[in-house]
């Protein structure tokens, strides 16, 4: 109902303006609810006209414009205005005679309306905003009429909600940790307010970086209706990170010291597919991995990450790689090489976790490719002096054998030092290895360089530089021996 003014108090006023919830997370919507009076006067000493029509409400928010529905009104009765007035009036008998008399000024009628528009928390490029607090204006009128008009303003906060990888209990998941295809993956997220009479659902995407960068769709379900908490959790399987022998040659590197050939390792093995990087104990904020037992048991990972609106969490996931390259220090005596935090990652470790997929392992530390020490670099008897193998001491090399990878490569006793000499070995081999053969180019590479302890294990057996002294050049060259098959060891 509009009406031309009479008295100077017809009105339309937003009695209640709100955003429903206030606080949203990104990808989330919030209903803008409009609460309007109108007080509307019509007929009388000043005429006017009484006209049937609803009021319009508009939202301004991040320069858009959203129509608002009407969702419930309430015309009120229609009443009367008068009041008591003294009348003069001439009585051609009497002359000018007055009187009190109740007289019609003026018809009104005060109703009211409630407007509901949606804003789906998107600019004018259907882009989802940013965090931050977004004012929006509430413009109500009557049209024709210019002076039926208010407006009011109010704002909504725009958070991000919170993805977050967790391990069973629901407990956020340690950022070193590294799953493994069969093992359940449990996803958490925390938003804004939802509707409190409602179990709602959400969905969020899983997906890795190489198996299956697309990902798979996972519906999360609320707590409770008032938690605002969404979990959920799936198996990983095949379909989301491969695991075994998967057809694709890929490489993976560790290590503890100055990375420069681990560097140099994985561009030189580009493009085969990167299978991660771990240094020492790693950098959470760039998701590098340290150099734990998970990492080195998985020689090997791609990045599951986990995605809601414009927030995601990521987690390590075991995909083993082709090519492995250790970087770091080994120990003869206890067979192991060390790992980030100054333990040790030993044959037993490495058994049954070796053979998914990986074929050749390369170790650029001490003492790991030894078998039998035949040139008696070490105490083998613990008798106080080094002796000549073979002897009845299991070496690592022995050990490092039966772990699953078909080519092993490293030193039997010394490695080169880093960073400069085992950064120009491991380039050179890059550049020989797929011509003149992964082990005999690694014994190649390594005499041209004087690093007399290389040592290899293939197929074939054990092989080992051994010094051979030229007398026309007189210098000291070395030459490879073997194979020593793994029958005399």
């Amino acid at each position: 109902p509009i009406a031309k003014e009479v008295y100077g108090s017809d009105y339309l006023r937003i009695a209640y303006l709100s955003a429903n919830p206030p606080t949203i997370s990104q990808g989330d919507s919030s209903t803008i609810i409009t609460l309007l009076n109108s007080h509307l006067e019509w007929g009388g000493e000043e005429g006017g006209v009484h006209v049937t029509g609803t009021p319009v409400v508009t939202i301004n928010i991040v320069e858009r414009d959203l129509n608002s529905a009407c969702t419930y009104s309430y015309l009120g009765p229609i009443g009367m205005k008068r009041e008591w007035r003294l009348v003069w009036e001439y009585d051609p008998f009497e002359g000018w005679i007055h009187s009190w008399q109740w007289v019609f000024l003026y018809y009104y009628q005060d109703n009211s309306y409630r407007f509901e528009a949606l804003w789906d928390g998107r600019d004018t490029e259907n882009n989802l905003v940013g965090i931050g607090e977004y004012p929006f204006t509430a413009i109500a009128q009557i049209l024709p009429f210019s002076f039926m008009m208010d407006s009011k303003e109010g704002k909504i906060t725009v958070t991000a909600p919170a993805i977050t990888i967790c391990d069973s209990n629901w407990d956020s998941l340690s950022w070193d940790t590294v799953l493994k295809v069969g093992e359940t993956l449990y996803l958490q997220v925390s938003k804004g307010e939802g509707n409190p009479s409602l179990q709602e659902t959400i969905v969020v995407t899983v997906k890795s970086n190489l198996t299956n960068p697309v990902g798979i769709q996972l519906t999360l379900t609320e707590t409770t209706p008032t938690s605002n908490i969404y979990r959920g959790s799936t198996l990983i399987t095949p379909s989301l990170i491969a695991k075994g022998e998967d057809g694709v040659d890929e490489f993976a590197d560790a290590d503890i010291t100055t990375p420069n050939d681990s560097n140099a390792f994985s561009a030189g093995m580009s493009p085969k597919k990167d299978m991660g990087e771990a240094r020492k104990e790693g950098d959470e904020k760039k998701m590098i991995p340290p150099v734990n037992i998970a990492f080195m048991q998985a020689a090997g990972i791609e990045k599951l990450t986990a995605i809601y609106g414009d927030t995601s969490d990521t987690a390590f996931c075991k995909n083993q790689a082709d090519w492995f390259y250790y970087s770091g220090h080994g120990f003869h005596t206890y067979e192991g090489i060390t790992m980030g935090d100054g333990g040790l990652f030993t044959p037993d470790e490495a058994t049954n976790q070796w053979n998914n997929d990986l074929y050749t392992v390369i170790f650029a530390a001490c003492s790991m490719i030894d078998v039998n020490d035949y040139l008696g670099y070490f105490d083998d008897n613990e008798d106080g002096t080094p002796e000549v193998g073979p002897t009845s001491k299991v070496f690592p090399g022995e050990k490092w054998a039966n772990t699953g990878p078909k080519y092993l490569l490293g030193y039997n006793a010394s490695a080169p030092a880093g960073p400069y000499t085992d950064t120009a070995i491991i380039n050179k081999w890059l550049k020989y290895f797929s011509i003149k053969g992964i082990a005999q180019s690694w014994l190649k590479v390594n005499a041209d360089y004087m690093a007399a302890y290389a040592s290899a294990i293939d197929a074939k057996g054990y092989w080992y530089l051994v010094p051979v002294y030229d007398p026309k050049e007189r210098k000291l060259t070395y030459e490879a021996r073997g194979p020593i098959p793994r029958s005399e060891w």
